[in-house]
């Protein structure tokens, strides 16, 4: 799918030029077209097929802007930590060996603070992240 989505921005630049946004309207359909012979459920299975279907519709420049397969990704990686979206306000948390506090949560994201400066910062609800001393 990585490979795809990069192959649409090269067909999309030969097409239109560089004049284009990168993930405009131009790009969206040539993805599209690329990601078609694949979509579906042989190639991709019960469950990701149509998270995959989904995800084509209105194809983002990152699948952690869609998160029903941006959960899936997540859950295949198996990773260590809790999704920061579970956590409340002012709950203090690890992320790369850095303290954070979850400041408010946002529409669509989760708004922090970095307790070494106070630089705040916005993060994706189901990044990983660990309560308690980092890892």
């Amino acid at each position: 799918m990585t490979f795809l989505h990069e192959f649409a921005h090269h067909q999309t630049i030969r097409d239109y030029g560089r004049k284009v946004p990168p993930h405009g309207v131009e790009w969206k359909m040539n993805f599209r077209s690329l990601m078609l012979p694949f979509l579906n459920e042989e190639s991709l299975g019960k469950t990701l097929f149509p998270l995959i279907a989904g995800h084509m519709q209105n194809p983002r420049a990152n699948i952690s802007a869609d998160q029903a397969l941006y959960r899936y990704v997540l859950d295949q990686r198996n990773e260590e930590g809790t999704a920061i979206r579970t956590l409340s306000i002012g709950q203090r948390f690890y992320f790369r060996n850095e303290e954070y506090e979850v400041e408010q949560p946002l529409r669509k994201r989760i708004r922090v603070i970095r307790t070494r400066d106070q630089r705040r910062y916005i993060f994706q609800p189901l990044v990983r992240v660990y309560v308690g001393e980092p890892q």
